[in-house]
């Protein structure tokens, strides 16, 4: 296996314990659950979940608009924002208010009321808008959970990795660098012993999940 040439060839070299351990920290990081690289992956793509999570541009000024859907209602007067989008409709265009043109318009009572004047919303349409506003406060807890999930995710992974390593690190003061090496090479020639690892840990699983089921039923029969 390419992977564990180096390795082989060392064995066979004659090569000293302190250069096989060597060549072990450096096939630790770029191949080991908790090497480098691995860790690496894992961090650039938890960043690229992380930035996927965040809402673009538009659904956030969609959430903060409806957010103030219900803060009050669409008033008739045309002041601020609102005179700058009856005089832009009147004179046949259709330009957005300048933020100077109104006290707060990043405020979610003024954008839904500077968004209600520029869109030509109908009262009726105003009013399905406000009632939107639910959604939005549940998107924007949804969004809330997702992150908080995703940096537990994080804190799980950093774990799992630093429990690994040191548990690695333990067999391996026990085991000499030459037979370390002798084990990797063993493993990596001999594909039947990873299937047969694949088994165990497919027959775990299913036994957990049947242990899970049987104390739900249990749990459901003590209930009634």
């Amino acid at each position: 296996d390419k992977v564990t040439a180096s390795l082989h060839d060392l064995l066979h070299s004659g090569a000293s314990e302190s250069e096989i351990s060597m060549n072990i920290d450096a096939f630790k990081e770029r191949y080991a659950d908790y090497g480098r690289d691995r860790r690496s992956a894992i961090d650039f793509h938890l960043k690229n979940v992380e930035r996927l999570l965040l809402p673009t541009t538009t659904t956030t000024v969609v959430m903060r608009a409806m957010g103030g859907g219900g803060t009050g209602g669409v008033d008739g007067s045309t002041s601020g924002a609102s005179a700058s989008a009856s005089a832009s409709a009147s004179n046949g265009t259709s330009k957005m208010p300048s933020s100077a043109s109104t006290k707060h318009p990043s405020e979610p009572k003024a954008l839904f009321q500077l968004l209600v004047n520029y869109l030509k919303v109908s009262d009726e349409q105003a009013k399905a808008l406000k009632d939107s506003r639910l959604v939005a406060r549940e998107l924007d807890t949804a969004q809330t959970k997702a992150l908080e999930m995703l940096q537990e995710l994080k804190h799980c992974l950093t774990e799992y990795g630093e429990d690994l390593e040191e548990g690695f690190s333990q067999i391996r003061n026990i085991l000499k660098p030459t037979q370390a090496a002798q084990f990797l090479i063993w493993v990596a020639s001999n594909p039947a012993c990873m299937h047969m690892l694949n088994e165990l840990w497919s027959k775990g699983e299913q036994e957990q999940e049947q242990l899970q089921q049987l104390l739900q039923q249990n749990s459901g029969d003590q209930s009634s």
